[in-house]
């Protein structure tokens, strides 16, 4: 699965649909005016179509374009274990951001990656018992085991791996030696600065690498939830015969658990940005 990109145009018009293929249904395009727009499939029309994407309410839009053109946007293709400078999103007020609560914004995170590991589960079998995708059709089967792969890879095993990390950081840290070898720059210059207060430099390690954890895995499972929306809402179950009301109620059901699942993960994406600015002020440790 390539890795989603956010692409800086000057006009809507830059997006070429004839050069798109498949592995590009996830890429973002920003204009520089601030607009957001993402493409899709349009399997009736047998074309791949511009949409736009608003994330924030009327009022905002201004000033997040004010701040888009200021700040460099969020970097889809950082590096592996590098914390990319993120655009806080227009629609988190200033009463959220005083409001913001790094430890319990990690907590919360953490909780729910585990609600989004049950639901994937449910999700899935869902799709598998409503019949909407019959085994007959075998590229269909195989592009849609390929993306409930890439969920399991993308998010199981990527929150499991986040929540053991946040088990070894808080009851069994590593020297801290060890983290700064593995730590980014930005990270060491904040670790410089509180140099001689392990203390206040574990606490830092803490929260900055689960910062990069979130961030990480919340950013591939993200990519994967699309791909799998991209495909569900290529199904119209109302010109498929042979369909039961009870297959098109679980069908119904995995497409609302998508579009919930994606609203969440986009409002972690967000707040990551709060913790963001808080990790990389020193003086909060």
């Amino acid at each position: 699965m390539m890795k989603p990109q956010l692409i800086r145009i000057n006009d809507v018009s830059d997006i070429d649909t004839s050069k798109i293929s498949v592995f590009d249904l996830n890429n973002r395009y920003i204009d520089k005016n601030g607009n957001m727009y993402g493409v899709k499939y349009n399997p009736a029309a047998r074309k791949i179509e511009v949409i736009r994407i608003v994330r924030a309410v009327d009022r905002e839009v201004s000033d997040m374009r004010q701040r888009i053109a200021k700040k460099r946007l969020y970097d889809f293709d950082a590096p592996p274990g590098t914390a990319a400078p993120m655009e806080k999103s227009a629609g988190l007020s200033e009463e959220t951001i005083m409001d913001f609560d790094p430890e319990n914004f990690i907590n919360d995170s953490m909780k729910l990656m585990q609600t989004h590991r049950e639901r994937i589960k449910g999700i899935v079998m869902n799709i598998k018992n409503s019949n909407v995708f019959p085994r007959e059709n075998k590229q269909e089967t195989i592009e849609l085991e390929n993306v409930f792969r890439n969920l399991e890879i993308d998010g199981d095993l990527s929150f499991d791996h986040a929540d053991n990390y946040q088990k070894e950081l808080r009851s069994y840290p590593r020297s801290i030696t060890y983290y700064q070898a593995k730590i980014d720059n930005r990270g060491n210059q904040i670790i410089e600065k509180l140099a001689g207060d392990q203390n206040r430099v574990m606490k830092f390690i803490y929260k900055y690498e689960m910062f990069i954890t979130i961030t990480g895995a919340y950013k591939t499972f993200h990519a994967a939830i699309l791909e799998l929306r991209n495909i569900v809402e290529g199904k119209n179950i109302d010109d498929m015969k042979g369909i039961l009301h009870n297959d098109k109620q679980a069908f119904q059901d995995a497409k609302i658990s998508i579009n919930n699942t994606i609203t969440e993960t986009e409002d972690i994406l967000d707040r990551l940005s709060l913790l963001e600015r808080y990790v990389t002020d020193s003086s909060n440790f």
